[in-house]
């Protein structure tokens, strides 16, 4: 027996959550019932997934920033920091960008994803420019 026979086509891509919502409810999930499954936690769990860009990206949850207070591999962080922090966080509200003070500490820059995913780069010896380079990358998900 095919899938294709078992399981109706999924609704076409929503255009915003509160189309998503809609299509979910308005979806017949009738056939889920026959596997067992509950479908209005599968639908809330869709509409779930849909908010926080889940398919289609993963979702940028925090930015930290470590550096030494003293080191010289640290001076462009600190530059970055004093220059454009509060830029960067006018135009981020909603996002945690932490600062992180350590002494000898190598500089990085940590980006934590949605389910606890996280990558980070090494800002040693870069200008206050190529950490900003390394950010953009970050915000738009090069990184």
């Amino acid at each position: 027996m095919s899938l294709v026979k078992i399981c109706p086509a999924p609704p076409p891509a929503p255009t915003n959550l509160w189309l998503d919502r809609r299509l979910l409810y308005w979806f017949d999930w009738s056939w889920l019932e026959s596997l067992g499954l509950d479908a209005s936690v599968l639908a809330k769990m869709a509409a779930a997934a849909a908010s926080q860009g889940i398919g289609t990206k993963l979702a940028l949850r925090e930015i930290r920033i470590h550096l030494c207070q003293r080191s010289p591999g640290s001076q462009g962080v600190r530059d970055f920091i004093e220059k454009r922090y509060v830029e960067l966080k006018k135009a981020h509200p909603g996002l945690p960008i932490l600062i992180r003070e350590c002494s000898d500490v190598q500089p990085k820059l940590w980006a934590r994803y949605a389910f606890g995913q996280e990558k980070n780069v090494s800002l040693n010896n870069f200008s206050a420019d190529q950490v900003t380079r390394a950010l953009e990358n970050v915000l738009s998900g090069k990184a």
